[in-house]
């Protein structure tokens, strides 16, 4: 875990990462006027909240996501509550993380702003916060199109390659349902495999009637592992593919659920047995 909380990628974020802020007033922008090319799903129930949870080796872990969206039922904002333990020699000392990303829309740009802050209750003098920020460009379709180091290749609205500056190519594998089955990452100079991640991930029969693809959540499209603060699932301070912005999201639940009398994902058990609470804007 201490690669989490203190790795370079995170200290070095404010220079291979940061967007230029372009002289918007960002304190004047308002959520519910702003136009932009991307559209969320419609007629679907919103997800509020996903609380993760594990116990190991007797230490309780906690991820925890809660959504705020503005009047066109755009992601507006993203809060994150994380406690982790971060080891050093053989002792353990308690982490624990808080973040807020901001979405602000601008026709056919995206940024996001966020901040985060990492405390250490038996280590105060190890207590540290950053902020940071991502932009993207999204084409017509309101689909994303390139972003940090990636740039997105589309069949129609189907999601099929992502390319990134260092050199590695993702190519989306999936079913008949368009639905993510895993991911080959390419040297794309050479044309060589890097990671193989063929029929790695598989779907139970429920369709997936929410705004959210829990299938983005979890990491099974592979490029986001590109980039810093959305590179580790349950982890991630933000979220795109998650919200349907790079093309067409799950028709299915990826994995093993339960479902309440109507229908709806309640939770979620992973393979390593982390469980995930799902509520819904009322």
């Amino acid at each position: 875990m201490t690669k989490k909380c203190f790795g370079l990628a995170a200290l070095f974020l404010a220079i291979s990462f940061a967007s230029c802020d372009d002289g918007r007033d960002y304190s004047k922008y308002d959520a519910d006027e702003a136009e932009s090319a991307y559209a969320p799903a419609k007629d679907v129930r919103m997800v509020k909240s996903l609380r993760t949870t594990a116990n190991v080796k007797g230490r309780e872990y906690l991820w925890e996501h809660v959504f705020e969206y503005d009047k066109h039922n755009r992601i507006k904002e993203i809060n994150l509550l994380m406690k982790r333990h971060t080891k050093e020699g053989f002792d353990y000392y308690e982490c624990n993380i808080t973040s807020k990303a901001n979405y602000y829309y601008f026709g056919k740009e995206l940024d996001i702003r966020y901040s985060i802050e990492w405390e250490y209750p038996e280590k105060p003098l190890a207590n540290r916060s950053k902020t940071g920020s991502a932009s993207a460009v999204l084409n017509s379709s309101g689909n994303i199109i390139k972003m940090s180091s990636l740039d997105f290749e589309y069949s129609g609205n189907v999601l099929r390659t992502a390319y990134s500056d260092g050199g590695r190519r993702y190519e989306l594998l999936r079913d008949r349902y368009n639905d993510v089955t895993g991911y080959i990452a390419y040297d794309n100079y050479m044309d060589t495999v890097i990671v193989d991640r063929r029929d790695k991930y598989i779907y139970s029969t429920a369709m997936n009637n929410t705004n959210f693809d829990f299938s983005g959540y979890l990491g099974y499209w592979g490029f986001e592992a590109e980039i810093p603060y959305i590179d580790i699932p349950y982890d991630a301070v933000y979220q795109i593919a998650a919200f349907g912005m790079v093309g067409s999201t799950s028709q299915r639940l990826p994995g093993t659920w339960k479902l309440d009398e109507e229908g709806y994902p309640l939770e979620y058990t992973a393979s390593d047995g982390r469980k995930t609470i799902v509520t819904y804007v009322e």
